[in-house]
């Protein structure tokens, strides 16, 4: 498939989405990436016991990054507007304290204020 990074909002237009997730495994696979990633993380200050919302969690690499930061008293959402990459996250794996949902930024069904903090990776 000839697909663009822009293309992330029709992934479940496409008939396969292999390419979408092979494209998110070489991008969390990059050294430079990762050092971002954790930049970020860090910003959001001390994960313990928290509460977090991962915006357009795809493939899942970013939000189980965030529960083994949170532990076992925390919890981290990841959601994606992709069913295709919810299930491929889910695929490989949740837990207690890790779960993951279809959701469109735009429209968030959680209550105010739900959450300690909230990422959206690059």
């Amino acid at each position: 498939m000839n697909a663009s990074v822009g293309q992330f909002t029709t992934v479940d237009d496409t008939a396969d989405s292999t390419w979408f997730v092979c494209f998110m495994d070489a991008a969390n696979a990059v050294p430079e990436y990762g050092a971002i990633r954790r930049s970020l993380i860090a910003a959001l200050g001390p994960l313990t016991g928290s509460f977090v919302l991962d915006v357009g969690s795809g493939t899942g690499a970013d939000t189980r990054e965030l529960a083994e930061l949170v532990g076992p008293s925390g919890t981290v959402v990841g959601t994606d507007l992709s069913e295709a990459m919810v299930r491929e996250a889910t695929g490989r794996g949740t837990s207690p304290t890790l779960k993951f949902r279809s959701a469109d930024v735009h429209n968030l069904s959680f209550p105010d204020p739900h959450f300690d903090g909230a990422c959206v990776m690059p």
